[in-house]
């Protein structure tokens, strides 16, 4: 069987139990991203991602190969995302805002604003503060060229789980020296709240 074809059938198995949403298929799926192959990584990350909270299991490999993954790592933090664990909070806010060498600079850039939508879905108050954290620039965040988009995905995340509730945190930022073109952004959120 060649390379195409084992990953064709790869492919379609992860699709096939994704859908069957069954928590005993779980150890398979983490199977496949135990392989090393950043390809399966991806088909395995989408059908965990499709069984939601029930592979929630599946949370320490996935962890795991966000360490060291290439053009999976999207698909890697939308599962986490989709499962909804809290447990993925740390390694999540460790992806965006460290900035390691890596193989496909713009595949990870995208993949860090969706390590950041997963922080939003996961939506608990510890993801609340690792948005937060995000906002506040730490880390190597700041000498990133996707800073300003990474902060405005957590600042629109932020705004759309607690809105009001953190008019404060929004109005504070604004007065921030380093805050940058996000300046506007913040005044306006700030003036939305005051309404």
């Amino acid at each position: 069987m060649s390379g195409n074809e084992y990953s064709f059938y790869v492919e379609q198995g992860c699709k096939a139990l994704g859908k069957i949403k069954d928590p005993s298929t779980v150890k398979y799926l983490t199977q496949v991203l135990n392989n090393g192959s950043d390809r399966d990584d991806s088909y395995a990350a989408f059908a965990l991602k499709d069984m939601g909270p029930i592979a929630r299991e599946a949370v320490p490999m996935l962890i795991d190969s966000l360490k060291t993954c290439d053009s999976s790592c999207w698909s890697i933090t939308k599962a986490l995302g989709a499962i909804g664990d809290e447990a993925a909070i740390p390694a999540l806010l460790q992806f965006v805002l460290e900035n390691p060498n890596q193989k496909s600079y713009n595949v990870r850039s995208s993949a860090r604003s969706d390590a950041i939508l997963a922080l939003k879905a996961i939506g608990t108050d510890s993801a609340v503060e690792a948005l937060k954290e995000i906002l506040l620039g730490k880390g190597e965040l700041k000498e990133d060229n996707s800073y300003l988009s990474l902060r405005t995905t957590a600042l629109d995340s932020l705004w759309e789980l607690r809105g009001e509730q953190e008019n404060s945190f929004f109005c504070s930022l604004k007065e921030k020296d380093d805050i940058g073109n996000l300046e506007f952004y913040l005044k306006d959120k700030c003036k939305e709240n005051l309404k």
